[in-house]
């Protein structure tokens, strides 16, 4: 896009701020900018992408554009996830839509701080291969498993919130929801098949790993709720079967009760 046109747009921007065409100008805007993110003067262009999706955080396109970040982060991978961070931003106004701009963009926050990961994730899960994953270290496994937990953790928010907005049977509110599934899947079945062989470690490490590892557990037990509320909405009927954590009652007793009797332990050597 030439730089005439560039102004052309903002001029067009601020005439109509107060106008219903407001939002859909500011969403050609920033498609606009997009396109020349992999130009010549990425940093000019990276810097009004950030501002007008600032000023869009207040508005009802809140979503698109945080669908755009979404594509974004896979399409131009750690460079926009950089540059996501760098730019922290403050969502609008505390609406159930603007909670949900909130915890959406907390997600992709997190998604893009831990990037790396991320990409490994895929690659276990693309190639079938938790076999290698499982191969690591303990404490490497824990290393990558931990965010991982988290991200899934901050991504439910925005599947509770919108499972709730989902009743108003709103297009953009459907696009976002088919958007994050993929996210919550992938995440959520290496998380639960790598938790299934895992989880007996918790019984056997010392306690500063399995303190953690207890932390991933519970988070896998509150994600499978999660995961089987996706399964019922109508949005979701055409995703393939979950990898769903199995709890075996027996072993959940046994990890109970050593976390118990491991943090009174703990709290005695420390007081002493």
């Amino acid at each position: 896009m030439i730089q005439g046109a560039q102004t052309d747009f903002i001029h067009i921007l601020k005439k109509y701020k107060k106008s219903k065409r407001y939002s859909q100008l500011q969403e050609l805007h920033i498609q606009c900018i997009v396109d020349e993110l992999k130009g010549e003067i990425k940093e000019e262009n990276f810097n009004k992408f950030f501002d007008i999706l600032q000023s869009s955080l207040s508005t009802i396109g809140s979503f698109k554009f945080l669908v755009l970040c979404h594509k974004l982060i896979y399409q131009l991978q750690q460079e926009f996830a950089s540059r996501f961070i760098q730019n922290k931003l403050i969502p609008g106004d505390d609406t159930d839509k603007s909670r949900l701009a909130i915890y959406y963009y907390n997600f992709l926050f997190k998604l893009c701080e831990n990037f790396d990961y991320y990409k490994e994730v895929i690659e276990f899960i693309e190639t079938d291969n938790i076999v290698k994953f499982l191969k690591y270290e303990l404490i490497v496994q824990i290393q990558i498993l931990y965010p991982l937990a988290q991200m899934l953790q901050e991504l439910s928010q925005v599947v509770k919130l919108l499972d709730y907005l989902l009743c108003r049977e709103s297009p953009l509110l459907l696009q976002l929801g088919t958007c994050i599934l993929k996210d919550f899947c992938v995440i959520y079945n290496f998380l639960s098949t790598a938790m299934q062989e895992l989880q007996i470690f918790i019984l056997k490490v010392p306690v500063k790993e399995a303190k953690v590892l207890y932390q991933v557990y519970q988070i896998t037990i509150q994600m499978t709720k999660c995961m089987k509320r996706l399964q019922q909405l109508k949005l979701y009927s055409n995703f393939k079967q979950p990898h769903y954590f199995i709890i075996t009652i027996e072993l959940n007793k046994k990890i109970e009760l050593h976390m118990l009797n491991s943090i009174k332990l703990s709290n005695i050597e420390i007081s002493i």
